[in-house]
């Protein structure tokens, strides 16, 4: 599997849609309130106990911001 395809099948499809609607959501804030956004999609990569061959990758999308005046 290739990195994209990885990325595309986590949370079976739905983190790159959660992730396209937090930055969306994230943008408009920015232009409302004229305030820096961030949006962090981290992944965890972790060996397969008992099979030197293969990872699991878990994903977490945190939005912080922006700060309302």
């Amino acid at each position: 599997m290739d990195p994209q395809e990885v990325v595309e099948s986590l949370g079976r499809g739905r983190v790159v849609l959660d992730l396209a609607g937090f930055l969306t959501h994230a943008a408009e804030e920015v232009v409302h309130t004229q305030n820096p956004a961030t949006v962090t999609l981290t992944l965890k990569v972790t060996p397969v106990e008992g099979n030197d061959a293969a990872v699991i990758v878990t994903e977490e999308i945190k939005v912080t911001g922006p700060k309302r005046k």
